[in-house]
């Protein structure tokens, strides 16, 4: 298919603000000014509306600058206000078309997209050119993967950077995918499943990296054989555990046991408490009765009586009620303690009964209490669950690294696999190769008089191809010149091998090649009836040496800082742009 047109219409008038027609061969969209104005009329922009039109996302490429993020804010609010969009026409012949496709793509926010007028997604707009324009149904490789070996705009990659169409993320796989592709070397549909699968592997082989950080022990043979010491160290407390109780029974009344433990413990310490009283007043009675006992010097303690009863005149009692009073108050102190005794005597045979009775009733139980073999199962029992919770969790150590061992092991045997695959289905890639480069070697000659070869790599993790033979110390002008004797080549290549491809070129790289290249590059072009598309400065054409009425033929479109691109538009509407 090639392009038949471009026009910018306004939704909110259906004006037709600018329409321009391609035709097959040169199409140059020029401008007239000096160099320091020219990047300002709108060249580059025709060639982004163009690839927008062909699946491109970023809309807002219309009006910003990406290298300085400013952006043209009357052309932004121009397109919003009068709800500005593009209807791109294929047709699939110029001389006898058969078939012609609208494109209309909506440049203001939240614009829609169309197919032949039907409101389509943007998914499916591009999933409709990779079968129009190059017959994949499969839609392996993308669109737009492929599209940019045929639209190159802004390019900045020359020499053989300019084979790597794609942004810096991407990976080898998919460039051989599109490479594979275009030259009909293997299926591209594997080397994007190859891709798939590296990064895949590389993802479990860094989850397996981590993951082993994360515990001590990492080898799955020494995790099993301490598993096998953990086993035996759980019979050897199973055994023991049921040589002090039978484990089913003490599950099963657990809380009773418990109960009784509480009741016969706070038993004991009563009873442990009563005697330590006994003992305590039977201490006191002994001391109260010694010192009953004592012999007190009467005569003396009855003279110091005398002394302070003369002190004290209001004391009425004899010495001998004195005498009397404290051995009074020694039998009550006697009495006392001995009451005390019985009473505790009397408590602790009661106690003793209430702990009979709990004994009588709970036989089966109480000699784990007794014993303390209670306390003994529980420790043991923890033991017991913690050896049966490492085992748990070096299981699922086991599992997962045997898992991710799993996983690398079919992933590379897929990969294995798929590289015999590609291996084996490739055609003779030298024989698509020869055709090219006796393309390529002959159109480069023409243009540049450089002898370049497309040279292909088969290893599967390298970059797919690149570029020899070219001169050392070339300018720039040359190497620009070489991508266009490249995308020329490829038009003639596919021409020769009946593959379905886009029939145009879409070029911005033609400012920084020579005026004699570009007569060269003209007449290959026209030559072989290829739609070439290209920005470029009315100086270069001059510098061609063609004569004005050969560049009138070429010009499409010329834009100044009088006629920008947008600047019709808005005259036609009456509104400022």
């Amino acid at each position: 298919m090639f392009i038949k047109s471009l026009s910018i219409i306004s939704k909110n008038t259906d004006v037709v603000l600018r329409k321009i027609e391609f035709k097959n061969g040169i199409n140059f969209i020029v401008d007239s000014e000096k160099s320091d104005k020219h990047n300002k009329v709108g060249k580059t922009t025709c060639l982004k509306l163009l690839d927008l039109s062909l699946g491109a996302k970023s809309k807002d490429a219309i009006f910003k600058d990406y290298e300085t993020q400013s952006v043209n804010e009357q052309l932004r609010l121009f397109i919003e206000n009068q709800k500005i969009y593009t209807d791109m026409v294929l047709i699939d012949d110029f001389n006898h078309p058969s078939k012609e496709v609208s494109i209309k793509t909506e440049l203001f926010n939240r614009g829609k997209r169309y197919i032949n007028g039907e409101q389509t997604s943007y998914d499916e707009v591009n999933k409709y050119l990779n079968e129009l324009l190059f017959e994949n149904s499969s839609q392996k490789p993308s669109f737009r993967s492929t599209i940019k070996s045929f639209v190159r705009i802004l390019m900045t990659k020359d020499n053989t950077q300019f084979l790597k169409v794609l942004d810096n993320f991407s990976n080898i796989s998919e460039y051989r995918a599109i490479y594979n592709y275009l030259f009909d070397i293997s299926d591209p549909k594997n080397d994007l499943e190859l891709g798939k699968l590296k990064q895949e592997l590389k993802k479990i082989k860094s989850k397996e990296e981590n993951y082993k950080k994360t515990n001590t022990i990492d080898d799955v043979v020494k995790i099993k054989q301490i598993n096998v010491a953990i086993d035996k160290e759980i019979d050897r407390l199973e055994k023991e555990i049921n040589d002090l109780v039978d484990k089913k029974a003490f599950e099963k009344n657990r809380v009773h046991i418990n109960n009784i433990r509480k009741k016969y413990e706070e038993i004991s310490r009563q009873l442990s408490k009563i005697d330590f009283d006994i003992l305590q007043l039977q201490k006191y009675i002994k001391e109260a009765e010694e010192k009953s006992q004592r012999i007190v010097n009467q005569e003396l303690a009855n003279d110091f009586f005398q002394e302070i009863s003369e002190l004290l005149p209001s004391i009425t009692k004899t010495f001998l009620d004195l005498v009397e009073f404290n051995s009074q108050l020694s039998r009550n102190k006697l009495s006392y303690f001995n009451d005390r005794i019985q009473e505790l005597i009397r408590e602790k045979e009661n106690k003793e009964n209430i702990l009979t009775e709990l004994t009588e009733k709970n036989s089966e139980f109480i000699s784990l209490v007794e014993e303390n073999k209670v306390d003994l199962y529980y420790d043991k029992l923890n033991q017991l669950n913690e050896l049966k919770i490492k085992k748990v969790q070096n299981n699922s150590t086991i599992i997962s690294l045997e898992n991710i061992e799993e996983q690398k092991q079919s992933i590379e045997k897929r990969l294995s696999e798929l590289e015999m695959t590609v291996k084996n289905n490739e055609v003779e890639y030298q024989k698509k190769m020869d055709i090219f480069n006796s393309c390529f070697k002959s159109v480069a000659g023409r243009i540049n008089k450089e002898q370049p070869v497309l040279l292909y790599n088969p290893k599967t993790d390298e970059f797919p191809v690149s570029i020899g033979q070219l001169s050392e110390g070339t300018s720039t002008g040359t190497r620009k010149s070489l991508i266009a004797a490249y995308d020329i080549a490829y038009q003639l290549f596919a021409r020769k091998i009946n593959k379905t491809t886009p029939k145009f070129i879409v070029h911005d790289v033609l400012e920084s090649i020579e005026g004699d290249d570009i007569r060269a590059l003209v007449d290959e072009v026209e030559s072989n009836q290829i739609q070439y598309i290209s920005a470029i400065l009315k100086e270069k054409l001059v510098s061609s040496g063609m004569s004005l009425e050969e560049q009138n033929k070429m010009i499409i479109l010329e834009l100044s800082m009088k006629d920008r691109l947008f600047e019709k538009c808005s005259e036609l509407l009456n509104v400022h742009c």
